[in-house]
């Protein structure tokens, strides 16, 4: 017990080292600098000094300013008042609120909006994500046999991947995230023995996966699941294998079956939205993953990153977030030496094939998304990355483990090739005048290169093995830290849709009247959610088809 407890105390540590600015500087994990600078009206007024519309600002989350969080602010505001949230008056004339499912009205954790100021909750709501994920996925780290310095590197990995961290402020998918781990741990012990605890946990993820606000990350958690309980019982060669499989399978069902009350009002709005198939020649040029993109698993901002506007590629940048730190990539890396010894890793690896052919382009994913799957064909395949990086995580933990002197020939190999892939593509997009961001091309360099010295020193020096595992696990901390805080923007409370003489005028002038805003006067959709004026506009990526064509 006493261990757990330091395991426990260890990640509240990592978290609130890797949240520094709420705890020192009082500030919140909130885009509330892009507020001040790109959004009306605040943009006409001058804030601490600053020149209005010059706020320094990361140009991140404008989903989270015009979406979550006055949806969040909303919802709590009904619920306060004993009603259910069921309908928005306030954009698009009205519109679902409930059934929009981002709303996560039934999403368990939200009842501390209920008890603490909106921000607040918001703020340990952002924190819980990866605290979360690292908790789990050390767990289930555990129970597959892996040491305890390789389930804390694919806890740290996955917790704090590029994709957590570019999703991180949207509050809602970081919430599935950390389920996925979960329900492997309750799906190993399943596979061995029925435990009602265990089985009540996956029905519980199953559901609360729904619950926490997006419905295309919860699919894809859903898939991989069911695909993992597929590859083990399998690999096992379990003679109750069929039953057991099916088994899963009905507690997953019986998940679904529970959210169903989320489930059925959100495909009715579904089937009556305006979202469309995505066009099938911009979903494979832009969408997809581009093979040659896969250089972003060793340089992250190779393309730049759009919080120095130096961003390069047509798709966004979350989009290709593949990153689970380089450290970890090449411990990944080093259990292709066990692919055939460890189960476990045997089925990581065919996952992370699986989900590569599925979201990188190539002519099976061509000829895939030909096929008009539901959801599928309407959403990214981007939101799937995340598939990936866990299936890193955990090959990097076992990575960890792998590393001696008996495959030293073969991780110096490894590492090789790795510096042959960092100077082929400084010489080809040279060579080709193909657009990169130097200085990022260095720093990631820079990290490889120390993390090649940092190996070779431990395969030479057994001695100093602990020592070298102890700087590999500070430098993947380190590294997910820097790119952490690149994109995340922390803020004052005061940038949190200030209070100035035009917001408090439209609040009061207009009553029950819609308001419009034509050029200059324009005020950004959902807005008006948070203010609580009345708009005849909106911004939902689910808005009702009938009235698009009647605007």
């Amino acid at each position: 017990m006493k261990q757990k407890m330091l395991l426990v105390l260890l990640f509240i540590i990592l978290t609130a080292v890797m949240f520094y600015p709420v705890f020192l500087k009082g500030r919140i994990p909130f885009p509330g600098d892009l507020l001040l600078a790109e959004y009306q009206p605040w943009k006409s007024y001058s804030y601490n000094g600053i020149a209005p519309g010059g706020v320094p600002n990361k140009a991140q989350y404008f989903d989270a300013l015009r979406q979550m969080y006055p949806w969040q602010s909303l919802v709590t505001s009904i619920i306060q008042k004993k009603q259910f949230p069921l309908w928005n008056p306030y954009n698009f004339s009205g519109a679902p609120l409930f059934a929009n499912i981002q709303s996560s009205v039934l999403y368990p954790p939200k009842l501390l909006y209920l008890i603490l100021p909106q921000h607040i909750a918001w703020t340990i709501l952002v924190m819980l994500q990866p605290f979360l994920s690292m908790l789990f996925m050390f767990w289930y780290m555990r129970t597959v046999g892996c040491s305890k310095k390789g389930a804390l590197i694919s806890a740290v990995s996955y917790a704090f991947c590029l994709f957590a961290s570019t999703f991180l402020q949207y509050n809602t998918i970081g919430h599935i995230l950390y389920l996925l781990p979960l329900s492997l741990v309750c799906i190993e012990h399943l596979k061995n023995r029925f435990r009602i605890s265990y089985a009540l946990f996956l029905v519980i993820s199953v559901s609360i996966g729904v619950f926490a606000g997006h419905i295309q990350v919860w699919g894809g958690f859903i898939v991989f699941i069911l695909l993992y309980t597929l590859i083990r019982l399998f690999l096992d060669n379990n003679p109750k294998r069929i039953p057991l499989f099916f088994g899963i399978v009905l507690l997953i069902v019986f998940g679904i079956g529970i959210s169903a009350v989320q489930l059925l009002p959100a495909f009715e709005l579904i089937l009556q939205s305006a979202r469309t198939n995505q066009p099938y020649t911009f979903l494979i040029e832009n969408s997809l993953i581009q093979p040659y993109q896969l250089v972003l698993y060793l340089i992250p901002d190779l393309f730049g990153n759009p919080v120095n506007r130096n961003y390069l590629l047509s798709n966004s940048y979350p989009a290709k977030s593949m990153y689970i730190g380089l450290v970890s990539f090449i411990f990944a890396l080093c259990t292709i030496w066990s692919v055939k010894k460890n189960e476990i890793i045997k089925t990581f690896w065919l996952l992370f094939i699986i989900i590569g052919l599925c979201i990188v382009r190539s002519p099976i994913s061509g000829l895939f998304y030909r096929i008009p799957i539901p959801f599928l064909s309407t959403s990214s395949p981007s939101n799937y990355i995340f598939l990936l990086s866990a299936s890193l995580s955990v090959l990097a933990g076992f990575g960890i483990d792998a590393i001696n002197k008996k495959n030293s020939a073969f991780i110096i190999r490894i590492l090789l090739t790795l510096f042959s892939v960092f100077i082929l593509t400084f010489l080809i997009a040279k060579q080709q005048h193909f657009a990169i961001s130097t200085k990022n091309y260095i720093f990631s360099f820079g990290v490889f290169l120390l993390t090649s010295a940092i190996l070779f020193f431990q395969l030479h020096i057994p001695k100093a093995r602990i020592l070298c595992i102890g700087a590999l696990l500070i430098l993947t901390y380190a590294d997910l830290f820097y790119f952490f805080h690149k994109f995340n923007p922390f803020v004052p409370t005061s940038y949190l849709y200030p209070n100035n003489s035009f917001t408090m005028w439209l609040t009061q002038k207009p009553g029950y009247d819609r308001v419009w805003g034509y050029g200059g006067a324009g005020l950004q959709e959902n807005i008006a959610s948070q203010l609580r004026y009345y708009s005849s506009e909106g911004y939902d990526p689910l808005y009702p088809k009938r009235y698009g064509q009647l605007i």
